[in-house]
């Protein structure tokens, strides 16, 4: 990482003369990547689960499940360098994306959690840090937005 260096050395024999020339270059890490953040919801004694595809199963808007279990999942994270050391996952309040309710930690060849949100009214947001080997990191904001 950072500042490198190699020495570039050229010789033609015929003529007995060689040339040395040092090529300065900075390596980068290659941050993480994923495609997609999905989230199920699947209930303890439901293993259909609930959400909007599976409304005709159980609807979690008129039924009450307390607290909604959500699970967040990552699909298809890679780091194109390295490996992912590990997750950081969270969720918040829509309208106050500074102060995360909940965060959880995940080592990298686990890349999904749970989180039980408790039945209160709110729109809440659910996201991922991802961090590399080389101690990079990268959200998946800024991959796929909110």
């Amino acid at each position: 990482m950072g500042c490198s260096y190699i020495d570039l050395t050229s010789e033609d024999t015929t003529i007995s003369k060689s040339d040395k020339v040092r090529i300065y270059f900075n390596v980068v890490n290659a941050l993480p990547k994923l495609d997609n953040l999905i989230l199920a919801f699947p209930q303890y004694g439901n293993e259909v689960g609930v959400g909007f595809t599976e409304n005709n199963v159980k609807d979690i808007f008129n039924d009450t499940f307390d607290p909604l279990i959500v699970k967040v999942s990552a699909t298809n994270p890679i780091d194109p360098d390295g490996f992912i050391s590990y997750f950081k996952w969270y969720y918040y309040y829509k309208d106050d994306p500074s102060r995360a309710l909940e965060t959880k930690i995940t080592p990298g060849n686990i890349p999904y959690v749970f989180f039980s949100l408790p039945r209160v009214p709110g729109e809440f947001m659910f996201g991922v840090t991802m961090y590399d080997n080389d101690e990079g990191q990268q959200s998946n904001d800024d991959i796929i937005g909110n």
